[in-house]
């Protein structure tokens, strides 16, 4: 995928007018990774206007609307597509697999609003005023799944929803619990708002410049030129430094209970950390993204204990009867 100015508004999701650049953007236009990213009769503008509306100062606003966060989200996803192309839409099995991932992504988020937000190991701090934030969050168009057409292991959560795993951590999992378990985790960055408040942090409530998206932002105009700033200064630190230990934490223990609350296995968490370490320990030198995680042994334990704990009632439904039906599931889908 070229990194040209047309694909680059295009990829934002600002602009509808270079929707033969790139194949794996059509496909998103057409709604095939977990609903559209271009919406058409969208300009620049309106989009830009919508996202963020103190972009013209430049400043990182302390709480968008669940609307805004959807803009952000499709920008920043469009700068992830600037570095792994999203997967091509062009078979059956494909269409599949993707409409699999995002079935099973919505029913999780549904369940997972029975979790208790609170209650996540204390990890985070947050004031009064956060936590009130925190109790209204809802996502504006649900969550959406795309895949990455990439051999590394790597998952990536944007603010509104937007969920990226690669190719290659679907091919890590061993049963549609294990990926699941990615889902969820990945869900809890998203809920917890881990993106805007790692974001802020970074940039100190300030936007930054964007490597990728330099050039297009001061041809744009102030506030579509720090919307694009933004966006591709918030992937650039996703991408780079990912979320902190105490985030990705967590994210574990809200994607185990969401686990659990979904009637999956809670300790496909636990199994797909394990997976997680081991890739780690034979791809030292050249896996930059989990480089960023904290140790995985840490999480292992952490997640082990969670569900160990009879006062959090975490445990595989009685008997597992709908294990067998996700197993089938699962081999149809990925075909293996």
């Amino acid at each position: 995928m070229k990194t040209n100015k047309r694909m680059i508004a295009l990829v934002l999701a600002l602009s509808a007018l270079s929707l033969t650049s790139c194949a794996a953007v059509q496909a998103l236009a057409r709604g095939d990774v977990g609903g559209a990213i271009i919406e058409a009769g969208k300009t620049v503008g309106e989009i830009a206007a919508a996202a963020i509306e103190d972009c013209a100062n430049g400043k990182v606003s302390q709480e968008y609307t669940a609307e805004q966060e959807y803009y952000i989200g499709r920008g920043v996803s469009g700068a992830i597509m600037v570095r792994y192309p999203a997967t091509e839409v062009n078979s059956d099995p494909r269409r599949r697999q993707l409409a699999y991932l995002n079935q099973m992504a919505g029913y999780i988020e549904a369940m997972s609003y029975s979790v208790d937000r609170r209650n996540l190991g204390g990890y985070v701090d947050r004031s009064e005023e956060e936590w009130e934030r925190q109790s209204r969050f809802g996502l504006y168009k649900g969550v959406r799944v795309g895949l990455l057409e990439s051999n590394e292991v790597m998952a990536y959560a944007t603010p509104g929803g937007f969920i990226w795993i690669s190719q290659g951590a679907v091919n890590m999992c061993q049963s549609e619990d294990e990926l699941a378990a990615i889902i969820a985790h990945e869900l809890g960055h998203i809920v917890m708002n881990h993106g805007m408040d790692a974001y802020r942090k970074a940039t100190e409530g300030k936007i930054t410049d964007s490597k990728a998206f330099q050039a297009f932002s001061k041809e744009m105009g102030p506030v579509v030129g720090n919307f694009a700033e933004m966006v591709g200064g918030f992937a650039d630190n996703l991408i780079e430094s990912g979320y902190n230990k105490d985030q990705e934490y967590e994210a574990d223990n809200f994607g185990t209970r969401a686990l659990a609350a979904a009637g999956y296995d809670p300790n496909a968490m636990a199994r797909m950390l394990e997976r997680v370490e081991a890739y780690e320990k034979s791809h030292k030198d050249d896996d930059k993204f989990l480089s960023n995680h904290p140790d995985p042994k840490s999480r292992i334990e952490k997640v082990k204990d969670l569900i160990k704990n009879p006062k959090n009632n975490l445990k595989a439904p009685a008997g597992d009867p709908g294990r067998t039906t996700r197993e089938k599931r699962f081999r149809e889908v990925w075909g293996r």
